[in-house]
Parts: C-alpha cells; structure tokens; sequence
C-alpha cells in the first residue's frame, strides 16, 4: 500500500472520529448544559451544521469513491475515463449544490468556502477532462485540492475543540 493511500485512510479514520466526538458532545449539551444564550446558540449551530455536514458528506463519499477508483484503474482506456469523468462531473456538482444549501456559522464561512471550492475544482476537472487547455491549467492547481480541503477539516476540528472547552466551561459553572 503506498504512502499516500496509508495518509488518506488515516484523513478517513480521523474525520470519522471527530463526526462521532461531535455527535456525543452534540448529545450531551442536549441532556441540559445551559448557558448563555449567545454561547448556547453558537454551540447549536456548529453540531447542526455539522450534522447535515456529515449526512451529505457521508453520502457523496460512498457514491464518489468508487467511481474515482474506476477513473484511475490502471488499464483504463481514455474512452472509458472520458466516462467516468462526465459521471464524477455530475456528482461532484450534486454535492457542491449540497453542501451550498448548508448554512454554515459565521466562524466557520472562511474554511467552508476552502472546501467548497475544493469541491468545485474538482468538479471542473472532470467536467473538462481531456480538454488541454483546461488540463494544463487544473494541473497547476490540483496539489491545492487537497490542501483547501484539509484546512477546512483542521478548522473544524479545532472548532470542535473551541466548543468542547466551552462546553467544559458551562459544566464547571452549572456544577457551581
């Protein structure tokens, strides 16, 4: 197994583990940590957020990963990567339009916007796959693809990190 494929299993594991840390602090704010309004509203937003976050992200995972691993099969023929393309095209901008319709909290729009323009360029990439033009100009951005991405799951999970000290914080005060 080469490295890059070990890193994104390990990228896999660790965005699935933060889903579930996110649901259980999401569950235990539900069982009745109050605080102030402000606060308690910033916290909702993010666990909703992140779960219609997760639901479409879950979703559009099963449905590309398998497509993209036919578009790079080894033995391909251009014809049948041409195919491929137009399908991952389509499905790329399904889940663009889904993940537009999310509302995310206003701390977390910058890195939103990164993984939403990941997505995008990605949908264009295969949306003009096998033009040359567009090729050689996607080429000069496709290491970016990743990178935008993985800036959006850092500051997710650093916001998941911001809330669960908040939550923490609340804990402490309610026990007081």
């Amino acid at each position: 197994m080469s490295i890059e494929i070990k890193e994104k299993i390990n990228l896999l594991a660790n965005q699935v583990n933060l889903k579930m840390e996110i649901k259980i602090s999401y569950f235990k704010l539900r069982e009745g940590l109050e605080s102030d309004g402000k606060d308690n509203e910033k916290i909702m937003d993010f666990y909703h957020f992140c779960e219609g976050f997760f639901n479409i992200w879950g979703r559009y995972l099963d449905r590309l990963s398998p497509l993209i691993n036919e578009f790079n099969r080894a033995g391909n023929t251009e014809d049948f990567k041409q195919i491929f393309a137009e399908i991952l095209s389509e499905q790329y901008e399904k889940y663009l339009q889904s993940l537009q319709n999310l509302k995310a909290p206003a701390f977390l729009n910058e890195s939103f916007e990164f993984l939403l323009d990941s997505v995008y360029e990605k949908q264009k990439y295969f949306k003009f796959y096998n033009n040359n033009f567009i090729d050689k100009e996607i080429n000069k951005i496709e290491n970016d693809f990743d990178g935008r991405e993985y800036k959006f799951w850092l500051d997710l999970h650093e916001k998941n990190v911001q809330i669960k000290s908040l939550l923490k914080e609340f804990g402490s005060k309610n026990r007081n």
